[in-house]
């Protein structure tokens, strides 16, 4: 067992369910606008648990559950999902929140000064459909992606590491 494997045997999702709200879900039969419940949801979680979850859901792992961040982090906690995307940044940390307020708390402010200092750019995403992403104050960023974030209504933000 790798690792990263046993690493992620410590964390589960325990009952989280906040991808199954945020996340768009368009696989397997499953057709699940985001910030949305799935067809699956019930009080107690996902109603097809107890069979496995649908493959497309069984396969899916935040990158809470991939080792980022700590148990602060959870997203049961923030109301914050975080994953990974490749972009043409390069590697990015997404964070999609179940409302404006988790996106802006001080828990999840550090985390995205943190991984904008490492040169990790930081995507937000709100349910509103605003979205906004973080860089290192310095960091290169071509005028195409510029001009790319302003079409799309992406504001850019930088941050230092003070």
């Amino acid at each position: 067992m790798s690792l990263m494997q046993q690493f992620e045997t410590r964390r589960a999702c325990d009952g989280c369910g906040a991808c199954c709200y945020v996340l768009d879900v368009h696989v397997g039969g499953i057709l699940k606008s985001a910030f949305s419940l799935c067809g699956h949801s019930n009080e107690s979680g996902c109603a097809v648990h107890e069979n496995g979850l649908p493959r497309a859901c069984d396969e899916w792992r935040c990158a809470w559950l991939q080792g980022w961040g700590d148990q602060l982090d959870w997203p049961k906690l923030t109301d914050v999902v975080p994953w990974w995307a490749a972009t043409i940044q390069g590697k990015t940390l997404v964070l999609r929140g179940q409302t404006e307020e988790a996106l802006k708390s001080t828990r999840i402010r550090e985390q995205i000064r943190a991984h904008a200092n490492l040169d990790t750019p930081v995507l937000l995403q709100y349910p509103s459909g605003k979205r906004e992403i973080v860089f290192r104050l310095g960091r290169y960023v071509s005028r195409a992606l510029q001009q790319k974030a302003a079409s799309e209504g992406v504001k850019i933000f930088y941050v230092t590491d003070e």
